[in-house]
């Protein structure tokens, strides 16, 4: 059910927190002005940058070379952990936001963005054409992984703590859990987060990892409900002041102890092998809003902290695309459109990295995407877009 009258009427803790941030307001309405939502927010900006480049930066003092901004940078980094025998010097996740991280110096990325209001779609874009051209390249140098296509997180802590890779694009989480392990194997061994590649020294960084701090979806009520007071009043105490500390912290005297007015975990928490499958025994991080504190804590070294704050630099925020809605008419021919143009954009991609396709056929590549519908899924986006705009 939509949600305006209970908010209103039941759910005072939601409704001051959004007097106070109207931006937020704006994410969890609808284009027509109703609420359908209790939602699930980051109460700080930088929660929502979690991953970004890692280099070993024990290694680049070993070898002479200073932390890479540009490509040219990068090129050279990772050739020289090939000269030292390094098997697959970059490694990532083959798909996702990860695959696209080179692609920000050309200006694009691997989804959609906005720029000045219109909607674009990176693969689609000029500098798709010259980051294919630079992957490729680099896979034939035997600078990138070789199992990019298969690659899988497992796969991408042992290479970064056995010695095979020496750069990596992971999550300030897996930092923590590859730092202890190299740190055993060479006590000098150190891990740092590094900005986004660049062509240019000095160059703006366009796209780097960025999440909305609303993100679809959290609490309803549906038109089953026997008791919509109660739902709303239940569902509206993660925002007061008592069930934010209890859904980011738990029970005071049992999973958190208050420390000189902050609270902190409980050693079973702070010393778990998993910290979060362990807070999460007492935490819900669902219908409230997520405290950076908790966040403070769940990073145990500097590094992590550190390479947050390094993978904030950009002006990634300028080209969000806020949290729009489709209507159920869009929605449905966008995914048809979408499932379609994903997996054609992956196809390509690894056909043009790994030699199995001329780049000469790159117009042949735009036209097919032009044949599942790329236009009419930019026009749907942006339609969504205008609506927002206007709320």
């Amino acid at each position: 059910i939509e949600l305006n009258d209970s908010i209103s009427k039941f759910a005072p803790n939601l409704t001051k927190y959004l007097s106070g941030n109207q931006n937020i307001d704006k994410m969890i309405r609808t284009d027509s002005g109703k609420y359908y939502c209790f939602p699930t927010l980051r109460g700080d900006d930088s929660l929502n940058v979690y991953q970004g480049p890692v280099i070993r930066e024990d290694l680049l003092k070993e070898y002479g070379l200073g932390v890479p901004e540009t490509v040219e940078e990068w090129h050279t980094v990772l050739k020289t952990f090939k000269d030292k025998g390094m098997k697959a010097p970059l490694t990532y996740n083959s798909f996702g936001f990860n695959c696209g991280f080179l692609a920000g110096a050309f200006g694009t990325k691997l989804d959609f963005y906005q720029e000045d209001g219109k909607i674009h779609y990176g693969p689609a874009e000029k500098g798709w054409h010259d980051f294919l051209l630079l992957i490729r390249q680099w896979y034939a140098e035997g600078l990138i992984d070789p199992d990019i296509a298969t690659i899988d997180n497992k796969l991408l802590m042992t290479k970064m703590t056995s010695g095979q890779s020496g750069a990596a694009v992971a999550s300030g989480g897996l930092i923590g859990q590859y730092l202890p392990v190299l740190l055993q194997e060479k006590p000098d061994a150190n891990l740092i987060g590094v900005t986004y590649p660049v062509l240019n020294k000095g160059d703006a960084i366009k796209f780097s990892q960025l999440d909305n701090s609303y993100l679809l979806g959290g609490g309803a009520i549906t038109s089953k409900c026997k008791n919509i007071e109660l739902a709303a009043k239940f569902l509206d105490y993660g925002y007061g002041e008592e069930g934010l500390m209890f859904h980011n912290f738990g029970i005071e005297g049992v999973s958190y102890h208050m420390v000189d007015g902050y609270p902190k975990y409980s050693d079973q928490i702070l010393n778990a092998n998993d910290f979060m499958s362990e807070a999460t025994k007492y935490i819900n991080l669902e219908m409230s809003v997520q405290d950076v504190r908790m966040y403070e804590q769940r990073l145990k070294y500097a590094q992590q902290k550190k390479a947050i704050e390094t993978w904030r630099k950009g002006d990634a925020k300028k080209y969000l695309i806020p949290p729009v809605i489709a209507t159920s008419e869009e929605s449905n021919e966008s995914a048809r459109i979408m499932s379609e143009l994903d997996t054609a954009v992956k196809e390509y991609m690894l056909k043009f990295m790994f030699g199995n396709e001329s780049l000469d056929s790159f117009d042949a590549y735009l036209n097919r995407l032009e044949q599942i519908g790329l236009k009419r899924a930019i026009a749907l986006k942006q339609a969504a877009l205008d609506r927002y705009n206007k709320r």
